[in-house]
């Protein structure tokens, strides 16, 4: 199998970071700086099958090709116009593929590479010869425009690949699911409801588990190049270029580096299309290829993560204020401990509180400090805005000031070449921090600040071996 035109289209309505700023709470720094997209295209009239018209229709013209050549089209999306016809269908009648046998394919952010995998399927089965691959969403007709968690990762666009038989070339294909995390990325569709039950009428829209689709890619994806490699006989070394599933700047990033493969060789459109799901791989290779980037002879890997795959990194539905003391006692070889407490409003507006401390019998006042915060931030099991009020001016002023940066680039080590303070609880912090965006607030005593003060009396209690509370993790 040979890949022998590509194709594609992207509405012309440009929505920026900006823009969604307007709409939903957040701004372009903390989009891009997190994801990499700075903008994406949304329909304001294209349907899916019109968009998937104009990108088989380009991918056509780059082949040299007439429809009435094509044998079969596959249309990949989770966003189709109709439960039926088939947007391949309707394709096959705009473009006049009279003989193409069509079909459409769900598979999410996979659904290009599923669709290709068939396409190789049917070749060596001896049932097409020339196959129309294409992969379309419109998205933005499925997203919450009041969830900043989704509305801000996802764009609408198509892109096509004409594919036809040739048996020298060596294409090899790894392909995985895995149905248990299916709750992690959900958008259902219509639920039952008829004249024997009156069932649930509201309509879903996409929901994700950010922390939990990032931690999946970053472990799978890199396994998958280097298992599909092995079976094609190459070296990660050989491949002049990687198309990946543009759904984080971040991801990406990640995978180069787990794989030792310098960033060139792995080309992004994100910045400009956002996460397209299926039609993301085909839109980068159209893009890539008009570039010249492509030439005959090129190896080049395909990857798709999705279904539930993916990734961001904050959720941004809840809001977390959090307010933490540490105390010691004939510092530093004497007892200490921490006080935490977690406020956050829930949905309906309900306020919830709670609160943490422990003692330790031998620690200091920095390190107390900073396990008042890592334990409420461990106790978030998902991504959280969270404003941290803390009197230690040691822990505000190392993020605030950007200390954390020149002691990891001095391998931890303060002037002097002198170790730094708890570094390992500084690691823990860091990690703690990853699927939140937190923010350090200063305050100067206790004065004023009830909460605050509360947790003094938390952590001098535990010091002191007269108040020990452990909660159970909450924001579930």
């Amino acid at each position: 199998m040979k890949i022998v035109g590509t194709g594609s289209f992207l509405p012309e309505r440009v929505a920026a970071n900006d823009d969604l700023a307007k709409i939903v709470d957040t701004s372009d720094e903390w989009i891009s700086s997190r994801t990499g997209i700075r903008e994406r295209r949304i329909s304001i009239g294209d349907t899916t099958t019109d968009m998937a018209v104009k990108a088989a229709t380009a991918a056509l013209e780059d082949a040299g090709m007439e429809a009435e050549q094509l044998d079969m089209i596959i249309t990949a999306t989770l966003s189709a116009d109709h439960a039926t016809p088939s947007t391949a269908c309707l394709v096959q009648g705009a473009i006049g593929a009279k003989k193409a046998v069509c079909f459409d394919l769900n598979a999410a952010c996979s659904g290009f590479l599923y669709s290709l995998a068939t396409a190789q399927a049917y070749m060596k089965a001896g049932m097409a010869e020339h196959i129309l691959v294409i992969g379309v969403e419109t998205l933005s007709k499925l997203l919450d425009w009041n969830d900043r968690s989704t509305c801000v990762l996802f764009g609408d666009g198509a892109g096509a690949a004409i594919v036809s038989k040739d048996e020298d070339r060596n294409v090899q294909i790894v392909m995985g699911s895995d149905g248990s995390k299916g709750n992690v990325l959900t958008c259902g569709a219509q639920k039952l409801h008829n004249c024997y039950y009156d069932g649930d009428k509201t309509i879903d829209t996409v929901s994700m588990d950010g922390q939990e689709v990032f931690k999946f890619a970053v472990k799978t994806v890199p396994k998958c190049v280097k298992e599909v490699l092995k079976q094609a006989d190459q070296k990660v070394e050989d491949i002049d270029c990687f198309l990946l599933h543009q759904a984080n700047m971040r991801i990406i990033e990640l995978v180069a580096k787990r794989l030792k493969v310098p960033m060139e060789k792995f080309p992004m459109n994100l910045m400009h299309c956002g996460n397209t799901s299926s039609a993301s791989i085909p839109i980068l290779l159209d893009e890539v290829n008009k570039k010249g980037d492509l030439k005959p002879g090129d190896k080049i890997v395909l990857c798709g993560f999705g279904g539930r795959g993916e990734p961001s990194i904050w959720s941004g539905k809840m809001k977390v204020t959090m307010y933490t003391d540490g105390a010691a006692r004939g510092n530093p070889d004497g007892p200490g401990g921490y006080g935490t407490i977690l406020e956050y409003i829930d949905s309906k507006g309900n306020v919830h509180r709670r609160e943490y401390s422990a003692g330790y019998e031998k620690t200091t006042n920095n390190r107390m400090e900073m396990m008042a915060v890592i334990v409420g931030l461990e106790a978030l099991n998902r991504p959280c805005q969270v404003t941290v009020y803390s009197d230690s001016q040691y822990v505000v002023k190392a993020f605030n000031e950007h200390w954390i940066d020149g002691w990891r680039k001095r391998g931890w080590k303060r002037a002097g070449n002198k170790p730094v303070l708890n570094q390992d609880l500084w690691k823990r912090m860091l990690a703690a921090m990853e699927p939140h965006q937190v923010t350090f607030c200063w305050v100067k005593g206790h004065a004023g600040h009830p909460e605050n003060e509360r947790c003094d009396q938390l952590a001098t209690a535990a010091a002191d071996g007269d108040h020990l509370l452990i909660d159970e993790a909450i924001i579930s």
